[in-house]
């Protein structure tokens, strides 16, 4: 059946120019991590979000559940990751690493310097449902650091001459393609226009292991507390927007609760019931 479904899946998306570059099975019960190749600006958001419902589509016609649900089942295993992968570009030119190749460029280490500022506020577009949290610590970020092709990262530095790229990890996914790279832009335009309000590590941290760095919201609860408090994110993204996103993401977690207790169902079963249609 995963064959099967494989194949369509690279046949069907080639048709609506989504170059599929690798389909393999991953970690975690039925889960399959799909690449695709990267294009500029808002298309590749809308690649992103035409992906996601068309793998949807495609399984139904094979009889199969296709979800996003970053965590189906709540166990020790990996969750599903939605990494937001992108490059800086200046005049046709790929900007992200210095002209060696060998560390990041001024104008891109700045930029991740106000990802990772704001990365605790952002986490809430990243992880916009509880069982998210259940990736903290399984090939996801648990707190606001960079590295150099370091996994357990929020941003994980890839750098060549061919071909330099950051790659976002916080994003699960279950969050909205547009609302991560919404904020990303958001955050990371902080740190080119105003450096010098944006405290961070100058290196990768865990080179400094003496500095702890800030923890990422373990809760849903706690992240929406933490957007609502940062005021920057807030106003750039609008506050009418942010008040609305939170209000729907707690009506969420109050319907999960009273499944919970009026129907003495498992959080879990509460979890898919709500999402996993859905996502």
């Amino acid at each position: 059946k995963i064959q099967d479904l494989a194949y369509a899946i690279e046949e069907q998306l080639y048709k609506i120019d989504i170059d599929v570059k690798t389909l393999n099975c991953e970690y975690g019960a039925g889960q399959l991590e799909i690449t695709y190749g990267p294009k500029f600006g808002i298309e590749a958001v809308d690649t992103a979000a035409t992906f996601k419902l068309a793998v949807k589509e495609i399984a139904l016609s094979k009889q199969l559940h296709a979800s996003f649900l970053s965590k189906p089942f709540t166990s020790n295993e990996v969750g599903n990751g939605g990494h937001f992968n992108f490059s800086l570009w200046q005049n046709a030119e790929n900007i992200t690493a210095d002209k060696t190749a060998h560390t990041l460029s001024p104008l891109s280490k700045r930029f991740v310097d106000g990802i990772l500022f704001h990365a605790r506020a952002i986490e809430a577009f990243c992880a916009p449902t509880p069982a998210c949290y259940l990736r903290h610590g399984h090939w996801a970020p648990t707190h606001s650091d960079w590295g150099f092709d370091d996994r357990q990262s929020s941003i994980r530095v890839k750098l060549s001459q061919e071909n330099s790229y950051l790659e976002l990890r916080l994003p699960s996914a279950s969050s909205c393609p547009y609302l991560v790279c919404a904020a990303t832009i958001a955050a990371g335009m902080h740190g080119l226009e105003d450096p010098d309000a944006i405290v961070v590590p100058a290196v990768p941290s865990r080179a400094v292991l003496t500095t702890p760095q800030p923890e990422i919201p373990t809760s849903l609860p706690d992240a929406l507390k933490v957007l609502e408090q940062d005021t920057y994110i807030v106003n750039k993204l609008g506050p009418d927007f942010v008040r609305w996103f939170t209000l729907l993401k707690r009506g969420e977690l109050e319907s999960i609760q009273s499944w919970v207790e009026a129907d003495d169902i498992s959080v879990e079963a509460a979890w898919q019931k709500m999402y996993m249609e859905f996502l």
